[in-house]
């Protein structure tokens, strides 16, 4: 990918997999060609579907987490401690290697990180004909619902822009309906 240009990854291109609690979607893993299962990405994020009441996490050694809800409201309990309650949007940080169990059927969103690499997730909320300028650097950005319109190309529900180069650039995003992204700095 060119330093100072970005790629629009569809539904089509991402990873699908069963986990004891309904359904991981793997959105974006750095460097391409890492694994969950080898535990040898620097970073990944994904969205997930827990289908059933109570489930537990698939406990990942070495790696960091930061989780919320997209859609419904999900108790965490780490280790028997006393439950974490996050309402859609709300972020939590956690280690992978903590024994987690989840209550809530909800569709979260997921930024795993191994070694020294960190990250920040922010929800961007845009209404029909709203315009912002965004940074990009080392950025990668889903698009949860909605419509969005970037120079000549549209963004749309279930997509990722990414963009990975610490080489600045800056986008306007120009929502054609209301829209909700998360985006994720690395």
């Amino acid at each position: 990918m060119d330093s100072m240009t970005f790629e629009i990854r569809k539904p089509g291109q991402y990873k699908t997999s069963q986990w004891s609690g309904g359904t991981t979607t793997e959105l974006y893993i750095y460097p391409e060609g890492s694994s969950l299962q080898n535990l040898d990405f620097q970073f990944r994020i994904s969205t997930a579907r827990v289908e059933i009441e109570e489930s537990s996490f698939t406990v990942f050694p070495g790696v960091k987490r930061i989780i919320f809800p997209l859609q419904g409201e999900m108790n965490l309990i780490h280790d028997d401690d006393k439950p974490i309650h996050l309402k859609p949007y709300e972020q939590h940080s956690f280690a992978g290697d903590s024994i987690t169990k989840c209550i809530g059927k909800v569709t979260d969103f997921n930024l795993m990180t191994r070694g020294n690499i960190k990250g920040t997730i922010e929800v961007i909320q845009l209404q029909p004909d709203e315009q912002i300028s965004v940074i990009l650097e080392n950025t990668v950005i889903y698009c949860f619902m909605g419509q969005i319109r970037i120079d000549n190309q549209n963004f749309g529900t279930n997509e990722t822009l990414v963009y990975h180069s610490v080489d600045a650039l800056t986008i306007k995003l120009n929502a054609i309906s209301r829209s909700v992204l998360v985006m994720v700095v690395l």
